[in-house]
Formats: structure tokens, sequence, C-alpha cells
């Protein structure tokens, strides 16, 4: 038969173009690889094949390798309105749904078809909410040109799938912001860099940068049907929180353009797993991870209202007595960094009490010298002044040199004499000194000489 055919193409000049050829050449490559070679050394004959993923038959020298982009906006707006009819191209709503298909075309063709004889988005954006990839299928959606699910199935059980590719890609789809290349062995220690490149060559992830990422399409799916194991699961909670903790009180130092730019890359993937910290009781490190973002986003600016809400009443209701003040503090923090007085205060003198019941002194002075802040700012000095001494000699107890070194900063702002200031300001470059923070007395410096 191969001889026939072989005779045939021979006869003229021609071209042979194989569709979907990942479907056999998974099932058995060698005798499909050999065909190939077979069809390509007929003279006068052109070979192209489609396939899903970035492999490449092996044998041959192919001339041009080309990856087919998701959408832009603007086309998957035309390829819906040509299905989905004009009358929709002015919803408001087609924008974002367009938006969360990743520009997939079978995606935002199928959401089109679901959309027909509908006078607007509503009904169709509900069911979107509601059934996500479930509703992009037509015609009984038994095929994968029919079915969004049916068709990310046709990778996900194909022989090339490996155990450790499945675990990552089942970690992908709880994942929105993909995993970081530095977190691959992490997550998958077990051959987290071979797992990646089989989820490439099969199409269900893809590079970008320094990141392993999946369309939002593929991402639901998986979620919805093929969660991670617990084990796994567990790991990227932790992980990631772990990551908010560390990264986040580095925002403001040295390293700081760094660290930010680091969270910025996972903030749906920090939220995304501190959400099922909160849901699991995980306090301790959803408390650290809180700090850490407070930290973030008093330097930054971003906030996350939904998830400090979700953290909040998990940690009110399941933390102990430090994990409640830890939290209350950071708020405190933060709510004074944005000028919102009423919320800071009353953060801290919560954090207080707390800390206060646990024997806490660090703690204790932190909040006496945040309430410090707040008059200082409101320009009550006498108060301002004496919350930084009670604070002073808490510091002093313990002993804290770097908080000492700025609670003396802050009083000799507040000092009217000369000599005052400078014995105050002396004193706190002897504690920064102490401790090797030399940065610290150099940033400073210049405001006491």
């Amino acid at each position: 038969m191969t001889g026939r055919v072989c005779d045939v193409l021979g006869a003229g000049l021609g071209v042979v173009v194989l569709d979907n050829f990942e479907t056999p050449w998974a099932a058995d490559p060698l005798p499909v690889e050999e065909l190939l070679r077979t069809i390509a050394a007929v003279p006068q004959v052109g070979l192209a094949v489609s396939s899903r993923g970035t492999g490449r038959p092996a044998g041959l020298r192919w001339r041009d390798f080309a990856m087919i982009s998701p959408l832009p906006l603007a086309e998957a707006r035309r390829l819906f309105v040509t299905v989905a009819g004009a009358d929709l191209a002015a919803d408001p709503r087609l924008d974002e749904l367009l938006t969360e298909l990743d520009g997939v075309p079978l995606a935002v063709e199928l959401m089109a078809y679901a959309a027909q004889g509908q006078a607007d988005l509503a009904e169709v954006a509900a069911r979107w909410r509601a059934e996500r990839t479930a509703m992009l299928a037509r015609m009984g959606g038994t095929s994968r040109e029919l079915s969004v699910p049916v068709s990310v199935e046709a990778s996900v059980t194909s022989p090339l799938m490996t155990a450790p590719a499945a675990r990552l890609l089942s970690l992908l789809g709880v994942l929105p912001d993909g995993i970081a290349r530095d977190d691959l062995t992490e997550l998958l220690p077990e051959g987290g860099l071979a797992a990646a490149d089989v989820l490439r060559k099969l199409g269900l992830a893809f590079g970008e940068g320094d990141r392993l990422r999946t369309l939002a399409p593929v991402r639901e799916h998986i979620a919805a049907t093929h969660p991670p194991g617990p084990d796994d699961l567990d790991k990227a909670v932790s992980h990631y929180a772990q990551l908010a903790a560390t990264t986040g009180v580095q925002v403001g130092g040295s390293e700081g353009a760094q660290a930010v730019t680091r969270l910025q890359a996972d903030t749906g993937n920090i939220a995304a797993m501190l959400e099922l910290a909160a849901a699991g009781g995980r306090t301790g490190e959803l408390t650290d991870a809180l700090y850490g973002l407070a930290e973030y986003w008093r330097f930054t600016g971003f906030t996350q209202p939904a998830l400090i809400c979700i953290a909040e009443q998990a940690i009110e209701t399941r933390g102990t007595t430090l994990q409640r003040a830890k939290t209350w503090c950071a708020l405190g923090n933060l709510a004074l960094d944005r000028s919102d007085y009423d919320t800071a205060l009353a953060r801290y003198e919560q954090a207080l009490t707390l800390y206060q019941q646990a024997g806490a002194v660090l703690g204790e002075a932190n909040s006496i010298q945040g309430l410090g802040d707040i008059a200082l700012d409101r320009s009550d000095y006498d108060t301002a002044q004496a919350r930084y001494e009670r604070a002073l000699t808490l510091y002093q107890a313990i002993p804290e040199p770097y908080s000492i070194g700025w609670t003396l900063v802050r009083l000799a702002r507040l000092d009217s004499a000369d000599s005052e200031r400078a014995r105050h300001w002396e004193a706190a470059r002897k504690a920064w000194a102490s401790i090797g923070r030399d940065d610290l007395i150099e940033s400073v410096k210049a405001e006491f000489d």
C-alpha cells in the first residue's frame, strides 16, 4: 500500500498535509516516523504536519516550525461575533468573557455557539460562572472538535503522559499564575523539570519567560476534573505561604525590587493557596504569610481586600492569641501607612492587649510604637513621646537593638534641644553599630549632621 501511494505521489508536484498528527504518532511512534521519511523521500513532494505541543517527529530536517498563538482580543471578538451574531458585539460582558478564555479558538467558538439565539450575554455569563468549561461543547460534545473537555482529555490521556506530568498538570490547575522554573523542583522534587517538558510536548502547558503556564480553558478543566493529590496540594500551600512570608518582609530592604517582582508574578498563586490555608485552619502559615504580604502592600500601595477578609476571619476564629496579635499589628501598620488612623488605632490597641496577655514583650513594644506613630502624625507630640519612651523601655529590656535604634531616632526628631537630639542620635548609632547595621546609620545620618 505504501509503495502504491508513493508511486501516485511521485507522478507530479504535490504536498501531503497530515492534520491531527499527534494521535497516530503518540500511539505508535517508530512506524509513523518511518512512514513520514518514506513520504518525504518522494521527489517533488512537500510534507507538512500539524500537531499539538512542541514535539517534532524524528528523522527529518523540518524546514519550519510555528506555534499557533492564542487569539488577540480583537480576533477573538471577530470569531465570536461571526458565530454568535453581530447583535452581541456591543454587549458589555463580551470582552470579560473572552479574556477568561485566553484566546483559545475552540473555546471562543464553542462559547459563541452557546450564545446563539440570545438577546444578550447575561445567561451565557451565568452559565460560565456555574459550569465553566463544561458548557464549552455543542451537538453532544462527543469529539474533541465539539468539546473543550474532550479536547483537553485527548492530551491528558495521551500515551506520552507520565505520572509526574499528570501531578504537575493538576498543580497547574489550581495555580493561576503558572509555576516559576525555580519552584518546579520545590513542588515536584521527583522529576519536575522532566514533567514540564512532557506537558509542553503535549500542548497542555507552555513556557512564558521563566514560568510554565496553562491556558485558562485547560486550567479550568483540570481544576474541575483532575485536582491535585492531598500531599501535592499541602506542599503547594506551604510553599506559597512561605514565599509570601519570607519575600514580603524583604520589600523594604536592599533587595526590595526583586522581592516585589517575585510577589507580583505569584499574586494569584499566593491568594489561591492562602485561601486554602484559611479553609484548612492552617493559621500559623496564614499569619506569617499575611504579615509578609502586609509589608509588601505597605511599600507598593497594592492590596487584596478579599484575601485580607478571608485571612482575618480564619485567624480570628481559629488562631492563637499570638497569631491574632501579629495579624492585627500587621494590619495596623498597613492602615497607618495609608493614613487610615482610626483603623490603625483600633488594630494596634487590639494587638497590644493580646500581646500583653501572651507576655510577648517585642509585640507589645511594636504596638505601643505604632500608637506613638499615630500620635505623631496627628501632631500630638506629648502622647507620641510618652509612647516612644514606653516602647524604648520594653525594647531595652529584651534587648532589641534594631528597634531601639529606630525608637531613639523617633525621639530625636521630637527633641527641641540640640543636645538631646544629638544624644538620642548617638545612642541610636551605637545600637545599630552593635548589630552591624551600618546601612541604617548611613541612611539616617544626614538628617542629624
